[in-house]
């Protein structure tokens, strides 16, 4: 990565985000499945780690919540801000969520601490 990151700056190419290894969204993850996955094991949708090639990431830094997004993604995020919530008002949580993801592409931590409310 800093090689990489060394070429953009020098030849003024910058790399597309979705290229391999190198790409901005390479550790990014938005499908339900894949942040299921990437929440029980890491090593299940990503063959290296992004540290191994010097990117600097937190366990689920990668989880971008969006349309795709399922309910075991939200849950993770909603625990990591410090709630705790019971099945019935995930329910409607995940449902107002939902609603949401269809007026934005993507949901911030400022956007769930409003739906928690």
């Amino acid at each position: 990565m800093p090689t990489s990151k060394m070429v953009q700056e020098y030849s003024g190419l910058y790399v597309q985000p979705h290229k391999p290894i190198v790409g901005a969204n390479c550790f990014v993850h938005e499908s339900g499945i894949h942040q299921d996955g990437i929440l029980k094991n890491r090593s299940t949708y990503e063959i290296l780690s992004p540290e191994d090639i010097g990117v600097t990431k937190s366990q689920n830094s990668g989880i971008v919540l969006g349309k795709l997004s399922g309910r075991r993604a939200l849950k993770d995020r909603l625990k990591e801000l410090g709630y705790e919530i019971g099945d019935e008002k995930f329910n409607d949580i995940f449902s107002r969520f939902k609603d949401l993801t269809k007026q934005k592409k993507r949901i911030t931590d400022t956007d769930l601490k409003t739906l928690v409310v």
